[in-house]
């Protein structure tokens, strides 16, 4: 749709006496105005339409796996201070990501961790596993009756792909 607004868009135009209703005509302002109400309209829902609509979708980021965890000491005797979370991670996505894993240790039945580790892993390369040791734990693994993992990967694009 082709919208031209007239200089005069805005200025109002005279009634007949005769009718009470303002009846467009080519060449009129008010024609002008009806024009400008339809190309804001128009514009207005293409512009939602285009708001509403998803985005483009990339790769899936939901194969990056890790074995089971484990637990060391730091010191060669589990009753030692300190402990660290092992595990080998493998992206298995088809595109570089970087890769966020948190261990959390919890001993007995208390709802609150021990403590939590972060472990970051930068540019993981597709189709690659690497070893994790994830160090930091400052107790005995000995404490350690349970370690729940959380994992959030992001995936990495390069601007010339």
């Amino acid at each position: 749709m082709h919208c031209r607004f007239p200089v005069n868009a805005l200025r109002m135009t005279r009634q007949s006496s005769y009718s009470s209703a303002i009846v467009p005509r080519m060449g009129s302002t008010t024609a002008g105005v009806t024009r400008a109400v339809s190309c804001v309209t128009t514009g207005t829902a293409l512009l939602l339409t285009m708001s509403c609509s998803s985005p483009p979708l990339g790769p899936t980021l939901r194969d990056v796996v890790f074995d089971k965890v484990t637990l060391e000491s730091t010191a060669g005797d589990a009753s030692l201070c300190c402990c660290r979370a092992v595990t080998t991670v493998t992206n298995q996505n088809t595109v570089t990501v970087d890769v966020t894993l948190k261990f959390s240790a919890y001993g007995g039945n208390d709802p609150i961790p021990l403590g939590t580790v972060v472990h970051f892993i930068d540019r993981m390369a597709p189709q690659t596993s690497q070893r994790v040791e994830a160090s930091g734990f400052l107790f005995s693994c000995g404490r350690i009756t349970e370690v729940k993992s959380e994992i959030d990967v992001k995936g990495l694009q390069s601007p010339g792909n």
